[in-house]
């Protein structure tokens, strides 16, 4: 039954989602808003547009501004984004049914109001607005809703919220958000960083983690395995090979016709100078092997094809090349373990500005084509994802992390992101680490 919150509610709301403002950019929940088809250009907070929904419309256009909060929460600042897989075939049903213990449970050491802990329940709520829960160590779940496709159930999504106290001992909440896909079988965890948080006071305060990774452990633990049973086990060797495959393919793709004309160009007269260096430097019997010899052909190539690249290759020049050949981004950050269990590592000076371009890069190419793995991996991934209009060339840049415990992706911008760029680079990488999604 619709509820007409202007006669029924309007005289006793109060917004205080206050502490999840930090989550979201503002002038960005906006634009969200008036493209919804609200005007709410005169509104200069969360408090005014609140008010002017509960003041001026229905239930259904809060339940839209209230979706719209989530979203910007869980999408935009949540940018340490670990990812999981699931084989469990798991209904909808009993998916709400595990709901609702996690929701019991959390409900029993609750500091949440009665009137909210009512509505906290299996079929969903968005409470973001009306929760101001300051004793540290609190937990809850501040929103939770399913997206549905064709009458089936394609996404559950989830806000997990624990109170905490920073340094100045000023109250915050450490945000989790988690999305499930059911189609793919995959499922995300997202959180944000927060430093220098404060040291629970056992005497005053409930106790809180203190760091990404310890919160990451507490939901895969206490609400991911609970939802949806164990997840999959990370084959971490496996994502660190198919990794490093398509970084190199990146880095193949990108110069493969730059490699091709210097080593039309100049690989005579490369192989000419070794042999002539080998003949005024060694007498015969000491001379290195054709395999030494041949390895540092490579190199002087390489170290060419460096300096090639500087002199006829401006960044823009690069990175609209990799665009116009489709590549998903280029890479711009690589930290390997070679063949002989020496490391290398190399970064660019910027999203904007891919590896190859970086001497480093090529001095250690020789390196890097016999890495069996990589242990991390910078990208820049084209925000152009159906490769619509060439001429645009915005990146995002991520860090990928591969451990033997998680698989996860930081969005390193600051500006906010949104679900699609997320869930397009999950997709990518699944795909390359062979677990393919299942079509929609």
């Amino acid at each position: 039954m619709k509820t007409n919150l202007k006669h029924e509610e309007n005289t006793r709301y109060f917004y205080s989602g206050f502490l999840f403002e930090e989550y979201i950019d503002f002038n960005h929940f906006k634009e969200t808003v008036k493209k919804a088809g609200f005007s709410v250009d005169d509104k200069e907070n969360m408090n005014d547009i609140y008010k002017y929904f509960v003041n001026n419309m229905d239930w259904s256009h809060k339940k839209t501004l209230d979706k719209i909060y989530f979203e910007s929460i869980l999408y935009s600042q949540l940018k340490n984004v670990y990812v999981h897989t699931f084989n469990n075939n798991l209904s909808i049903e009993t998916f709400k049914q595990n709901i609702n213990k996690i929701l019991e449970g959390l409900k029993t050491d609750s500091k949440v109001p009665t009137n909210f802990l009512r509505k906290m329940n299996k079929d969903g709520f968005y409470l973001m607005d009306g929760l101001n829960i300051t004793v540290a160590g609190s937990t809850f779940i501040s929103g939770l809703d399913y997206v549905d496709n064709n009458e089936k159930t394609k996404k559950a999504r989830i806000l997990l919220v624990q109170t905490v106290k920073d340094e100045k001992d000023k109250t915050k909440y450490f945000i989790a958000g988690i999305e499930i896909n059911f189609i793919e079988r995959t499922c995300l965890i997202l959180i944000r960083n927060i430093s220098k948080i404060k040291e629970p006071d056992e005497n005053i305060s409930g106790d809180y983690n203190r760091s990404i990774g310890k919160f990451y452990n507490y939901v895969k633990e206490q609400i991911l395995n609970k939802l949806i049973g164990n997840v999959t086990t990370i084959d971490r060797d496996s994502d660190r090979e198919s990794i490093y495959k398509v970084c190199k393919k990146l880095d193949e793709d990108l110069l493969k016709d730059v490699r091709q004309e210097v080593t039309d160009k100049a690989y005579t007269a490369i192989v000419n100078s070794v042999n002539n260096y080998m003949g005024k430097l060694y007498v015969v019997n000491e001379r290195p092997k054709k395999p030494e010899k041949d390895e540092l052909v490579r190199n002087i190539q390489s170290l060419l094809l460096s300096n090639y690249i500087k002199n006829k290759y401006d960044t823009k020049q690069l990175v609209k090349k990799a665009k116009k050949l489709n590549l998903i981004g280029y890479t711009t950050k690589l930290k390997f373990k070679g063949n002989n269990s020496n490391t290398g590592s190399t970064r660019s000076s910027s999203s904007k500005h891919p590896v190859s371009q970086s001497d480093m890069f090529h001095s250690l190419y020789i390196n890097f084509e016999g890495a069996k793995e990589l242990e991390n991996w910078g990208i820049s991934w084209f925000t152009d994802t159906k490769f619509s209009d060439e001429k645009n060339i915005e990146v995002i840049q991520t860090t990928i992390y591969s451990t033997s415990t998680y698989f996860k992706i930081v969005f390193l911008p600051k500006k906010p992101l949104n679900e699609e760029i997320i869930n397009y680079v999950v997709r990518q990488l699944n795909k390359q680490r062979s677990l393919k999604p299942v079509n929609e």
